[in-house]
This record gives C-alpha cells, structure tokens and sequence, in this order.
C-alpha cells in the first residue's frame, strides 16, 4: 500500500484525481470527493492510485487467496481471506480488542457476561417460539457433517485435544467443577442426569436400528483400540495407574469415601431398576462368553492373575492375609452386626436371590414345604455346630471336614446325624429348631447314617424334655 500524497504547506491529502488542484484535511473527506464528484468507488480510486502488489493477497503464509476491500482507503484491503486465516494471523485487530475491552469488559465479546445473559435470552426466545428448534438444529449440524467429513457424528479429537493442551494443560481437560455448580443451580443435584432423557434415546435408537447397541459397541472397541491397544479403558495400564492414584486421593481426603460411593451405586441401581443390588446377569453372561470365545484359557488366566497378585502382596507384607481377613471382618462388623456377613438375614436373602436369578437354586415360590423345611433343618444344625457343637459333640464342621480328608472310603466318612429324623419332625410338625438343636445331633459314618434311614433315637418326649433342659442350661429359656 502506497502512502497518500501530502501537501507540504497545507498539509492536506491531495486528490489524485483532480491533478493536485484538490486536497483536503481528511481521508474521509477525500473519500467523499471522489464517491461524489468523480463519480467512482473509493475501490476503484484504491486499485488506481494506491495499490501495490500483493495487497489483495491474504497475508497468511501458503494460503495465496485474494482477499476482500473494507471500503476503507487507509486500510484498503483485508489482510486475510477467512476467519480461519484471521486466527492464525492473530485474530482480532488491537483496535478490536481495545474496543470490546472498553464495551464488554472482556478482549472478545464472546467472552463477555453481558453478551452470554444476551444469547441465552435469545435461545430462550427462539425455544419458546419454535419448541424443536435444537431438533433442527443438531439435524443441521449432521446434515453439514455428512457433506464436509461424511460423518454425521463427526468431530475432530485431534484438534479438541490440542486446543484443551493450550488453553488448560492437559489434552483430556473436563471442567468438573463447573459441571457440577451448572447441574446444582439448574437441577438441585451436582450430579444429575435425565435419566428419562437418556432411555427415551436409547429406546429410539433400538427401534430404528436393532443393532444399534451392537454397533456402539463395536465401534467402541475400534476407537479404544485406536487410542490406548485395549477394547476398553479400564484395561490401559495407564487409565488403572490414574483410577488407583485418584481413588487414593479421594479416600485421604475423605475416610467414608468407600461408603458414600456404595450408597450412591445403590441409590442410582433404586433409580434405575428399582433394586439396590441389582446385577445385569445375562451381560455378565455374555462377556464372559465373547471373552471364553476370544480366548479359551481366559478364566485361567484370570484365576492366575489373581493368585499372581495375592503372592506379589504377600512378599512385599507377609501380614497381607491376616491384615485382609481383619479388614473383612470389621467392615462386616459394621455393616452387618456380625464378622460373618452370610451371617446377616440381608446378605442371605441378597445370596438368594442372586442365586435364583442364575438358575443355581430353586426360588422359594416353587419348593415344597418338605423342602423348606428341611431347608430351615440344615440352616438350625449348622447354627448349633458352629456355636455349642464342640461343647456338646467335641465336634463341629470344620474338624468334621479335617477328619474325612484323611478317610478315603466314602462309607467311612463322618457326618451330622439327627437322634430325631428330619422326616418325623416334618410329619409331627415339629419347629425346625428344635429338630436342628444340638442336644438331636450326633456324629455317625455315611454308612450307619443310611442305614438308620428315618429311624428315631428316641421319643419326642424325650427330645423336647432334652431341648427345655438345654434352654436352662443356656440360659436360653426367657429369650
């Protein structure tokens, strides 16, 4: 760009076209001369006397496009041919940003309060106005992606990456925080999510497409695979490092942490299937599949990991089991009331429902009262071994089970006998607990077990005289 002819003693601009004749003290004065006058743009009057080559010429390096006229004869052309090339030449102007600085109170209106409250009214407006107006929007947006990158769903992860490096430091940046304070003042619940929304979706996508959720998890794999070699994030070495390093954090800064996260699973499990211990058994089922088919010794392979790992913790503290089993104990303890958790009417029924919802027992719906009644036998006689069984028998079951390792025969080994059969209190209607009381058991081999049969010891006088002398022995009679 050439610089405007002065005139020395006036220290005017002088109108090229009026042969030095004409000067004024402006360039918008000159401007309108020559649109007024002369007849011609102030375009034409740039090219004609102003111009130089390469003025048209986006300033970008490789970019070579030509660029537009402002209309302004000081600035004459743009120095570039896009936005894209106006962020990478820097942006706005310095006059720019001082200008929305002064405005706004920020160096880009975007960024300013003022211009947010604006858009968000007009969104508001526009949705008030026209309720699918998102609708419309995201179908825009798809159709745009399809003709640009052939990709309805298109994003560029290179570039979001790059640009959260810059802007915070880490390529994987989430604002947590304001995730959090956004959901709170629009939802009440930092952690909230349209549950509803969300199924609606997923229902809709099924319906359209039956193997929708096939396909989304398949291109899941494709992409994990393309960014950490695993068919999920939970198998990187690196995302387990992070996830145990984070896990660490929360439980120092916060010593109930385990304990809130539990109830929040169980909170949402409530939510969603309206069970706090619910267990997706058929997907369970189908994993373990897929991955048996993938590789046939993976159960293995897993169960070796496992005991790789025990071993590892144990030579690096050879209290690990102890230490464990003390942990389980108190934890149990607590939650429960007992350091036994099977102990625990919750953990019993959770254990069966869990089992007949594998199809490993029998539901309750469908047994027999035969079989529940030998069912509550079993749980009294086991009850009364772990507890007096030694004091009464000199036996329990884990010395039952110590001494049969050592017996080969079958025949030969020992078991819990009732004085009092199982079937005669069945037919006599007799409590289960007095049938599995200790003072009706004893140890007999299999083979004297079999051949007693339903065969009694002894009246049932004489066993509810035995269980009342047992009651007063415990002191056991007023509870």
């Amino acid at each position: 760009m050439k610089k405007f002819r002065i005139n020395k003693k006036t220290k005017e601009f002088i109108c090229e076209e009026c042969n030095n004749n004409t000067s004024f003290t402006t360039i918008g004065g000159l401007g309108l001369h020559i649109v007024k006058t002369h007849k011609i743009s102030t375009k034409f009057y740039y090219d004609k006397w102003i111009f130089e080559k390469g003025d048209n010429i986006c300033k970008v390096n490789n970019c070579n496009n030509e660029t537009l006229f402002t209309d302004i004869l000081t600035v004459g052309y743009k120095p570039t041919c896009c936005r894209k090339c106006g962020a990478k030449l820097g942006g706005q102007t310095f006059k720019a940003k001082c200008d929305d600085l002064k405005n706004q109170g920020k160096d880009t209106p975007f960024n300013s309060p003022k211009t947010k409250e604006k858009r968000k009214e007009t969104l508001k407006r526009i949705k008030e106005d026209d309720p699918d107006y998102y609708k419309k929007r995201q179908e825009k947006i798809r159709a745009t992606n399809i003709i640009r990158h052939s990709d309805p769903t298109y994003n560029n992860p290179e570039k979001c990456k790059e640009t959260k490096l810059k802007n915070h430091g880490d390529e994987n940046y989430v604002n947590v925080e304001k995730c959090k304070e956004t959901k709170l003042k629009n939802h009440g619940n930092e952690n909230y999510n349209n549950i509803e929304k969300i199924k609606e979706t997923f229902q809709k996508h099924s319906e359209e497409d039956p193997e929708f959720f096939d396909k989304a998890l398949e291109k899941r794999i494709e992409t994990n695979k393309q960014i950490r070699n695993v068919d999920f994030p939970t198998q990187d070495p690196e995302v387990i490092k992070k996830s145990l390093e984070t896990l660490n954090k929360h439980v120092e800064e916060d010593p109930e942490f385990w304990n809130k996260r539990q109830e929040k699973i169980r909170e949402t499990k409530i939510l969603l299937y309206n069970d706090p211990n619910y267990v997706n058994i058929e997907k369970q089922k189908e994993t373990n599949k897929r991955k048996l088919e993938e590789d046939p010794e993976w159960k293995n392979k897993q169960i070796e990991k496992q005991l790789e790992t025990k071993k590892n913790k144990l030579k690096e503290n050879p209290e690990y089991e102890n230490n464990r089993q003390e942990k389980i104990k108190s934890t149990n303890l607590i939650k429960y009331g007992d350091e036994r958790s099977q102990r625990s009417k919750e953990v019993k029924e959770r254990m069966r429902n869990t089992r007949e919802a594998k199809g490993l027992w029998i539901s309750l719906e469908n047994k027999s009262d035969w079989e529940l009644y030998k069912r509550l036998v079993n749980r009294a006689t086991e009850e009364n071994l772990l507890l007096h069984g030694i004091k009464y028998i000199n036996e329990n079951r884990q010395s039952l089970r110590k001494q049969n390792k050592l017996l080969k025969t079958y025949s030969d080994k020992l078991t819990v006998d009732h004085k009092f059969s199982v079937h005669e209190g069945f037919k006599n209607n007799i409590d289960p607990k007095i049938i599995g009381n200790i003072v009706n058991l004893r140890i007999l081999t299999r083979s004297q077990n079999s051949k007693k049969h339903v065969d009694c010891l002894f009246t049932l006088d004489d066993l509810l005289s035995a269980y009342n002398q047992f009651l007063i022995d415990e002191n056991l009679l007023n509870s």
